[in-house]
């Protein structure tokens, strides 16, 4: 066998008393695709992180060929080869697509930046990845899942020799994953060692030459793919067997709640639907077809040219829509969560009077009543206290799950809710959409999983370059018929 390009020894981390790492061993080898599973917190990003220099460990050694390294900061993980691609977009807006992709790798000749030749591999690499962009577009107009597609590219424009990939699947679609899927065989082709986090058991068996397992901290097996069945790795991260992922409740559909007409923009086009109570109403597309943009849309976040919303029992427009719709958007981060408020306050700050005397908001009250919703959805704070910001990505998005539900709104419009949440906690949204559609509530589920949209909707309409093109009723939702609609 040949010698592992990295290996971590006993790495150990801790914040404060809180152990998040203990005696981590890992090894890592040239041509090597290792998927690193487990459930939200068992401690995956913040392993990956000390392996690039993100976060100091509290103890360990790393060493790269052989010999022992200090990695203290990300620029001197790139030195040594290493790179990664983070769950959470670090795209900046203002800059061109050009610009983000090789920004800490400007290309120069004779000393002057050379626009050209990184024009022309920016444009070949956005070929590769099936990215209809110009290289000199600004990035704040990519979609989000372009948006992922041009972090990811960073990793392909020099031969690196370590490369972290995390969750970077969530927000891609069959054809978008098919092509990082051949890009990650190159990759392995040359040469380089992928680490590939995921919560996805079929995705690791598939893409993978090893799968390790984590969960609270520790690593609880290293196994080849092939000798992996899927119930024994998900009692390995779970320490419990999950038999039903989606259990899909049907209910009595009531009246119509919200009512879509005619919504145009420069992103859609002539798109009409209604919404009933009991109803879990699915929005299939590829990237770039507008369906996130339909939801902006329908909340007031992207202004219309033509067409109206009506939610039937608050009234029509932006004040009816900010009374009685819940909103999870496709980026929780910036547009969602307030990162340096608490996980209680997260929670509770749609429904203020839920947790309020007069004009006196009540901290125990806030903190019981959030406390009941970190324990149904698994959040895993250190308290209800600590900031959303600190917590896991999986973790975050089940706060902005439990605060759409704490708001006790009739109609919910959900971007990607189980977005890098793992087998568990989707299962607990999933038993959340249930509750809620039994309490009469109406529910717009976006998801880039064919198969949970088949699993979980009555009903799913098929979007395409920002037309409505098809609806399928639940009879006739399978995930092949799913992609064959969605594709041109």
């Amino acid at each position: 066998m040949p010698q592992a390009v990295l290996k971590m020894v006993d790495i150990c981390k801790s914040y404060h008393e809180i152990r998040v790492l203990s005696g981590i061993n890992l090894e890592l080898y040239p041509g090597q695709i290792c998927a690193l599973l487990g459930s939200n917190g068992a401690g995956k990003s913040t392993l990956t992180k000390i392996m690039t220099g993100e976060v100091r460990m509290t103890s360990g050694k790393i060493c790269m060929d052989g010999r022992e390294v200090e990695i203290n900061s990300p620029y001197a993980a790139k030195k040594l080869g290493i790179i990664s691609c983070p769950q959470e977009v670090t795209i900046f807006g203002e800059l061109s697509v050009t610009e983000n992709l090789f920004l800490g790798s400007e290309l120069r000749r004779k000393g002057v930046l050379d626009w050209h030749a990184m024009e022309q591999e920016t444009q070949a690499i956005l070929d590769k990845l099936g990215i209809d962009v110009e290289p000199r577009r600004k990035a704040s107009r990519l979609s989000m899942a372009e948006k992922y597609l041009l972090q990811f590219a960073r990793t392909l424009i020099r031969d690196y020799k370590v490369i972290v990939l995390d969750e970077l699947t969530d927000s891609l679609t069959m054809s978008e994953v098919a092509r990082l899927y051949s890009l990650l065989r190159e990759l392995k082709a040359r040469g380089v060692a992928v680490v590939y986090i995921t919560h996805r058991i079929e995705e690791a068996r598939k893409i993978s030459d090893r799968i390790t397992v984590m969960k609270d901290g520790e690593i609880m097996d290293s196994i080849a793919p092939q000798n992996a069945e899927r119930e024994e790795l998900a009692h390995k991260m779970l320490g419990e067997d999950i038999k039903e992922h989606y259990p899909k409740l049907s209910v009595a559909k009531g009246n119509v709640v919200l009512q879509a007409r005619g919504l145009r923009n420069k992103f859609v086009s002539d798109i009409s639907f209604s919404l009933r109570s009991g109803e879990v109403l699915g929005i299939a597309g590829l990237v770039g077809s507008g369906r996130t943009n339909l939801l902006k849309a329908i909340v007031g976040l992207d202004k219309l040219d033509e067409g109206n919303v009506s939610v039937m029992s608050g009234g029509t427009g932006a004040d009816g829509i900010r009374a009685n719709i819940g909103f999870i958007p496709e980026n929780r981060d910036t547009q969602g969560l307030f990162m340096d408020m608490s996980v209680a306050q997260n929670i509770t700050i749609k429904r203020l009077k839920g947790i309020s005397k007069g004009r006196l908001i009540m901290p125990r009250d806030e903190e019981e009543k959030s406390w009941d919703y970190i324990e149904r959805l698994g959040i895993k704070p250190r308290n209800a206290h600590q900031k959303v910001r600190y917590l896991s990505g999986g973790n975050k998005q089940k706060t902005l799950v439990a605060r759409n539900v704490f708001s006790r709104c009739n109609i919910y419009i959900f971007d990607e809710p189980t977005k890098g949440v793992d087998i568990a906690g989707k299962v607990e949204i999933y038993n959340i959409i249930n509750e809620l559609i039994r309490k009469k509530a109406g529910i717009v589920l976006v998801s880039s999983d064919f198969s949970e949209l088949a699993g979980m909707c009555d009903r799913v309409l098929v979007i395409r370059n920002g037309k409505l093109v098809g609806e399928l009723k639940q009879s006739e939702l399978s995930h092949q018929r799913l992609f064959d609609l969605c594709k041109e």
